[in-house]
């Protein structure tokens, strides 16, 4: 019986997941109707970047597209500066199969005319305090695509 319900619940997912709603969060992503969670990939052009780095940033966005799919509320996902050895790995990895957004330019101009709000683990004010209302559907919000094991 637990597996049965195990597998009807991944039917569900898939069917929600493949029937519609991540096409429904894209196009919701693109009109500004859904906030948008952008990994900025541009760093990693750097010849200082070694592969193991590089590789380690594509896992890192794969498990988001991954955790994203399962979320109640899915957010629009979107790489930036996804050029050279960036697209080359992730691609090797399956990223073009992935539900998230690929731009080869910076932020600002893969999302032209909407607010950029930059977010940092060393930020004074957290992003969502307590009582506060909830991320703006208009913004792009803006991780750094570097793989820091120290934070």
């Amino acid at each position: 019986a637990r597996k049965r319900r195990g597998r009807e619940r991944m039917r569900s997912r898939k069917n929600q997941y493949e029937g519609g709603d991540a096409l429904l969060a894209a196009l919701k992503c693109e009109l500004g109707v859904t906030p948008v969670v952008a990994v900025e990939c541009t760093f990693a052009q750097d010849p200082a970047i070694t592969l193991k780095e590089v590789r380690s940033l594509a896992k890192q966005v794969e498990l988001s597209v991954v955790a994203n799919r399962r979320a109640q509320v899915p957010l629009g996902l979107a790489m930036t500066g996804v050029a050279g050895q960036v697209a080359e790995i992730a691609d090797g990895m399956g990223a073009k199969g992935w539900r998230i957004s690929r731009h080869e330019g910076p932020v600002a101009a893969s999302f032209p005319g909407r607010r950029v709000v930059v977010l940092s683990p060393d930020a004074a004010n957290p992003l969502l305090p307590e009582g506060k209302t909830p991320l703006d559907p208009s913004a792009v919000y803006v991780i750094g695509g570097i793989v820091d094991r120290s934070v």
